[in-house]
């Protein structure tokens, strides 16, 4: 008989309906389950499951049950509990319900709450207060302070007037009180964990695991999916993502497009997003309106497939503290796909990766006024030097770091350490 004491089960915990958002199903269900699967004998948790707090609308909307009922079939070794409560009360009763399930599921075992954002953590450590054996973990995905400013369209700390200052200093108190409560830390990026680092001391803290893929997608879709799109003898250049002021689109990422179609006839712009019609707003007030392009609104359980009928994938936001410390979830899923990367210098450590490992290019948007048609010659060039190794480059680098496989165990020691 299994000794319950030297077990532990790990709850991912979510709050909201990201479950519904694209790209992110890999983020939660495809690393749970891949958790999930892992030998308890070399550590792993007994049990993985995604426990999801959510409002009570959600029980009465079909569009929350179809996706959450396409997860579950997608993710069928791990169960996806739906925990709801009422908004304006701060979710009661879910807390209630929360203690109902650990209690009646998990009995005397151990449980670790790994809390993706701060809304969840807010469950988690209100559970682990209640069970003092249990742990919280909370995994940061971004810079909340920095984020709490680029909901006004602020993506710099300097220079900020009363209220926006106002604004940031709450977040960081908040920020603060959430790190060092958490028993254990997950981050995305090396530079990240350098923020984080900034608010406390944190020993051996935070475990960087990066924006993870399943699994590595097979050449033989790129054949499917380019005679899908009649791309033969074009050059895809893909944007993937929504129409958030932080994607940049109407500055940089539409204009960029333009100027690559202004340079070669072989270039075809793809644009994949799940709000087809305010792209379409954004591309009819900008330069791309009069080129030839692809826009497509793709399903989530599309998108891995679907984008490696592209050859390069766009990552050009603007240099910003926000950006220098991201690693977006795109960068995987491009790699996995076998595209290319072009990135914007100065966000982050990503252009350092992608020419390092030769997977990608980094450019420049803002020297001067010809930047764009310099850099769109400079991308295109790149890319007729490096097309033919690209893909065995690509894989390799996301079999070694980016997959959900090669981070697992790194994850589980963090596990076995925290119980212990």
């Amino acid at each position: 008989m299994t000794d319950r004491k030297k077990t532990y089960v790990v709850v991912h915990l979510i709050a909201g309906t990201e479950y519904k958002v694209p790209l992110l199903n890999s983020q939660i269900f495809g690393r749970a389950s891949v958790l999930g699967n892992q030998d308890i004998n070399k550590g792993a948790p007994t049990k993985v499951e995604v426990w999801a707090i959510v409002s009570f609308r959600v029980l009465f909307s079909v569009s929350d049950w179809k996706a959450i009922r396409a997860i579950r079939k997608e993710h069928s070794t791990i169960r996806f509990r739906i925990i709801a409560g009422i908004d304006r009360y701060n979710k009661w009763p879910a807390f209630l319900f929360i203690k109902l399930l650990r209690n009646i599921s998990w009995g005397k075992y151990r449980v670790i709450y790994h809390c993706r954002g701060a809304s969840a953590f807010h469950f988690g450590l209100r559970a682990k207060n209640e069970f003092r054996k249990d742990k919280v973990v909370y995994d940061v995905r971004g810079a909340d302070p920095l984020e709490a400013l680029a909901k006004y369209g602020i993506f710099e700390t300097q220079n900020l007037d009363k209220k926006y200052s106002t604004v940031y200093e709450s977040a960081k108190r908040k920020f603060y009180n959430e790190l060092i409560k958490s028993d254990w830390i997950f981050t995305v990026s090396e530079p990240l964990k350098i923020y984080i680092c900034s608010f406390h001391n944190f020993v051996n803290l935070p475990v960087v695991v990066p924006c993870c893929v399943p699994r590595i997608i097979d050449d033989s879709y790129r054949e499917k999916t380019r005679n899908k799109f009649n791309l033969s003898n074009k050059i895809g250049i893909l944007y993937l993502g929504g129409t958030q002021k932080y994607q940049y689109l109407e500055d940089l990422v539409l204009p960029f497009l333009a100027a690559l179609c202004s340079v070669s006839e072989r270039v075809m712009p793809i644009i994949f997003t799940h709000d087809k019609m305010a792209m379409q707003e954004l591309i009819n007030i900008s330069a791309l309106k009069d080129r030839n392009y692809i826009l497509e609104s793709v399903q989530q359980k599309e998108v891995a497939e679907i984008i490696s009928a592209a050859d390069i994938g766009l990552m050009v936001r603007a240099p910003s503290e926000m950006n220098a410390v991201a690693q977006p979830v795109k960068f995987a899923e491009y790699l996995a796909s076998g595209l290319g990367i072009v990135v914007q210098h100065g966000t982050g450590i990503i252009p350092e990766i992608v020419e390092r490992e030769r997977v990608g290019l980094a450019i420049d948007l803002y020297v001067d006024g010809n930047s764009f048609e310099i850099e769109s010659k400079r991308v295109l060039s790149w890319f007729e030097e490096n097309a033919n190794q690209l893909h065995q480059r690509t894989q390799k680098l996301v079999e070694t770091n980016y997959t959900w496989q090669a981070n697992v165990y790194k994850e589980i020691n963090s596990y076995i350490q925290l119980i212990n």
